[in-house]
């Protein structure tokens, strides 16, 4: 009984410090982030911020930069069986592609762009597009296997200018336990957010697709503010002290995405089409 009781207590130990299992959620809040900034004295780093998503030794992603002063890269490495969510097929000067900056509760499933790519893909780099950099809080979708099921996850990066020089923050990830499941970007328990889940009931926007205005119905006089990003997750529009009514013929036509946060904590997110 003694013996069990040690065992049992050292398991626990293990599990506060690392990261936390709810239900089929696995998460791991990296304490201290991890960080790298980019150096052209050095010129390039490389195995930076492994990440081993199921604890089995086995590093399913990392991260490495290349500083050539007069050019930048930063790369997201990745293990076998392991694909990374990509924005199209888009590649830069040396064939390499570029990593989908997923914002708060995106879906991660079948749907999205998966792949890899020689050089490995793109956080952001200098002959095509910066991507991440100084987007904030964004992440990464990946898709890699356990034995022979698939599984889903996402990475919290932040990729930021320093100075003259950038840092990447790897601040924490998660997966779903469960085979073949979607999870969303910054989800760590199965069960939903219930002021999420409610506000998302409740908060209605129209028209959509939109022309010139959208519509926000549903806050009862909560105050919110507004945030719009484009397809690169790129923040094209921003209230503070949003209306319920949002002009937007300044949009080009596409595909945007839609963030509100209410000053009560909730939040709701959706994607827009502007005609």
């Amino acid at each position: 009984m003694k013996k069990l009781q040690k065992k049992f207590t050292v398991i626990l130990s293990l599990l506060t410090i690392g990261g936390s299992t709810n239900a089929q959620i696995n998460y791991t809040n990296i304490n201290p982030d991890c960080e790298s900034t980019m150096s052209s004295t050095i010129g390039a780093a490389s195995n930076l911020c492994p990440i081993d998503f199921d604890n089995n030794a086995t590093i399913e992603y990392k991260f490495r930069w290349d500083d050539w002063s007069s050019a930048w890269f930063m790369h997201m490495t990745y293990g076998t069986n392991c694909e990374i969510a990509l924005n199209g097929t888009t590649t830069n000067l040396y064939g390499g592609r570029f990593i989908k900056p997923l914002q708060l509760n995106d879906v991660i499933n079948s749907s999205l762009t998966w792949g890899v790519s020689t050089p490995e893909p793109f956080i952001g780099e200098t002959t095509v597009s910066q991507n991440f950099l100084n987007l904030g809080d964004r992440y990464v979708g990946v898709k890699f296997k356990i034995g022979t099921n698939v599984h889903y996850g996402w990475v919290l990066v932040n990729f930021q200018s320093v100075v003259n020089a950038r840092k990447i923050i790897v601040k924490s990830y998660a997966y779903h336990a469960t085979p073949n499941t979607q999870i969303l970007a910054g989800q760590t328990t199965a069960t939903p957010n219930s002021n999420q889940e409610i506000v998302t009931k409740s908060i209605q926007i129209f028209p959509n697709p939109i022309s010139d205005r959208m519509q926000i119905e549903g806050l009862d006089g909560t105050a919110f503010s507004c945030t719009i990003f484009n397809s690169f997750g790129q923040v094209v529009f921003q209230n503070e002290n949003s209306s319920n009514t949002l002009h937007l013929e300044h949009l080009p036509t596409g595909v945007y995405s839609i963030q509100i946060i209410a000053t009560n904590g909730m939040t709701f997110n959706k994607k827009i089409v502007k005609q």
